[in-house]
């Protein structure tokens, strides 16, 4: 598979070489998380973005970031030639685990959360199931393939890009690319449950990945928590992003910028299961205000 031209392959879009500036938007650019914010709550994301309310950290968001970590030390030693050690690689994934959680503010857990220790056993966990797979030695546990060999071009690269939707006026994606190899975008996921094909195929953030890095193919590469039944599971589910995917993916940043620029955050249906105290840090300033 070949790259086409930045014309044919991700229309309207550059990588931006130097600061950019946007007042019409609360961070002067827009991200994936942004945009998803947005979608599920249009407070939400005012109170957030616009106002700048503080956020928690549960453990659950500690162990994702710990296991990225590790992920991203391991890659960057293949990518140098030599892979690290397994130990090495926990030791990056121990440090970050700590790190998240000593600069946030944390959020309360329930009967039903794990431990700050079990949190962090588990992200370790995670880390030993995901040592085999960049090396090539591991299958997926989902379709019981072989992974092939991971070979790094670039490795968490933060970047912004511009985009000109045809319905507002450019916007400046920020986005930060787990690891993309000749033609490929690889997110990494730490989940509760199995996936399917439908996310990766279906994503926005993958979309607007394959369209700032110019490589079609995109894959959700998951790690999946440990059951009664099952020890840590790894799979991937990969995709092929095409121009009318990219172009639908601007119609969905440009319709999100628009609003926001008009100044409108609609609230969610409160029968969804985010808007409660449990699950939204602003809800004391939302729905549950006294």
């Amino acid at each position: 598979m070949t790259l086409t031209t930045d014309e044919e392959f991700a229309p309207g879009g550059r990588e931006d070489d130097g600061p950019m500036t946007d007042t019409s938007l609360p961070r002067d650019y827009m991200s994936v998380s942004q945009i998803n914010t947005y979608i599920k709550c249009g407070k939400m994301y005012e109170l957030k973005y616009a106002y700048g309310l503080p956020v928690t950290m549960g453990y659950s968001a500690a162990r994702g970031g710990g296991v990225h970590k590790g992920a991203e030390y391991l890659l960057r030693g293949l990518k140098g030639g030599a892979a690290p050690s397994l130990d090495e690689c926990h030791d990056a994934v121990a440090t970050e685990f700590e790190a998240r959680l000593a600069e946030s503010e944390i959020k309360e857990s329930d009967e039903e959360a794990l431990t700050r220790d079990e949190e962090k056993d588990m992200a370790i966990a995670m880390m030993t199931r995901y040592y085999d797979v960049p090396l090539g030695k591991s299958k997926d546990d989902a379709s019981t393939l072989t992974i092939p060999a991971i070979k790094p071009v670039e490795i968490e690269r933060d970047f912004t890009y511009t985009v000109q939707p045809p319905n507002t006026d450019k916007v400046h994606l920020r986005v930060i690319v787990d690891l993309e190899e000749e033609v490929a975008v690889r997110d990494l996921k730490t989940r509760g449950k199995l996936g399917n094909q439908n996310e990766a195929n279906d994503s926005l953030q993958l979309t607007l990945y394959s369209m700032a890095t110019q490589r079609p193919v995109v894959s959700y590469d998951m790690l999946i928590a440990p059951t009664k039944k099952y020890g840590v599971r790894f799979a991937r589910f990969q995709s092929v992003r095409t121009r009318a995917d990219y172009e639908h993916g601007l119609n969905i940043v440009g319709d999100v910028a628009s609003a926001i620029r008009a100044g409108v955050f609609p609230r969610t249906n409160p029968e969804n299961w985010w808007c409660s105290e449990r699950f939204c840090d602003f809800w004391g300033s939302c729905r549950g205000k006294k």
